[in-house]
């Protein structure tokens, strides 16, 4: 369930690495703001009581050779309630073994010039590496450059996640167990608005 944040960051830089060599951008290389950016699912327990969740600890950026990475700490998961945060990080991600998620994408050329202002829509395809497994992954983005040197990533609807994807279902039974409810979904909505401003 709430493990499915890490890798909605994945489509927003793959997007990000897709405007690559439009004038000169990719020269410089593009660097995540995270004060200004936002990854979050709506979880669902009980089968009526949704909730907002987010990690408050993501960098990332495309290199100059177009090389676009981000890198999620799952430790830093906020829930709104600190014993969830850590039985999360622990029963769940399992930091302990996998501390980070770490999305990877390859410069694709492609948009052209982009305007600011302007907003385009985009099907990306990134790789993420989460809780030991590797996965090819599909979504579509809206991309908006808001300043000659800023540009906004975020997702064109909600993304629905399994939580088997990346083998967290035991995860999430374990927090179910622990918490002593009836239910916890394992497909839940993720969405993400993410900052990229030119270094």
């Amino acid at each position: 369930m709430k493990h499915v944040l890490s890798f909605a960051v994945a489509f927003a830089l793959a997007a990000l690495a897709s405007m690559g060599t439009t004038e000169g951008a990719m020269a410089a290389g593009w660097k995540l703001n995270p004060a200004l950016s936002t990854v979050s699912i709506t979880s669902v327990k009980k089968g009526r009581v949704g909730e907002a969740h987010y990690f408050k600890n993501i960098d990332g950026g495309v290199s100059v050779a177009g090389d676009a990475k981000v890198t999620i700490h799952l430790g830093s998961v906020e829930t709104g309630v600190g014993i969830r945060n850590k039985r999360m990080g622990k029963l769940l991600f399992e930091i302990a073994k996998f501390p980070l998620a770490t999305i990877t994408a390859k410069v694709d050329a492609g948009l052209g010039k982009m305007m600011v202002g302007s907003r385009v829509k985009r099907d990306l395809k990134v790789h993420v590496d989460l809780h030991g497994i590797k996965k090819d992954l599909k979504a579509g983005v809206y991309i908006t450059r808001i300043s000659p040197k800023a540009v906004v990533v975020s997702t064109a609807k909600p993304m629905i996640v399994k939580a088997s994807m990346f083998g967290l279902a035991g995860g999430v039974a374990a927090l179910q167990k622990i918490a002593k409810l009836p239910s916890i979904a394992t497909a839940v909505p993720t969405t993400f608005s993410l900052m990229f401003v030119q270094n």
